[in-house]
């Protein structure tokens, strides 16, 4: 995030962390939610679930189960849809198409292994706020 910032790309985010433990006060969920301000008006709301449990060698295993990432432009005209990627409405990871107007055209199938990071995910919308 610092690099982002660093880059102009971030201006300023609320992303928190939340942590949710078992009765017997094992860490099994963490949460990463929030907001990314970015430049050229960009908005990126963050939803991120990750499920944590211990391996055989009681080392921390961590996999995400829930992602939403969306970007809009707000402005004084409402917002414009740039970019999501979710699992938020179907167990399939997907990509939401949306044209210039911020119309949505439909999704695209998403395995994990091409899921942007978040990092590319902010320089991807910030570069479509920029078309």
């Amino acid at each position: 995030m610092d690099r982002l910032r660093d880059e102009g790309l971030v201006l300023r985010d609320t992303l928190s962390f939340y942590e949710s433990e078992a009765a017997n006060g094992e860490l099994v969920l963490v949460v990463l939610r929030g907001r990314l301000i970015c430049s050229l008006g960009v908005v990126i709301r963050v939803d991120k679930k990750m499920l944590v449990r211990r391996d055989t060698r009681n080392r921390y295993i961590v996999r995400t189960r829930f992602y939403q990432y969306h970007a809009m432009i707000r402005g004084r005209s409402g917002r414009r849809d740039l970019s999501r990627i979710d699992n938020a409405h179907e167990a399939q990871l997907h990509r939401h198409v949306f044209d210039a107007t911020g119309a949505e055209l439909g999704t695209v199938a998403l395995d994990l292994a091409t899921m942007p990071t978040l990092d590319e995910f902010v320089r991807g919308a910030v570069s479509a706020a920029s078309e």
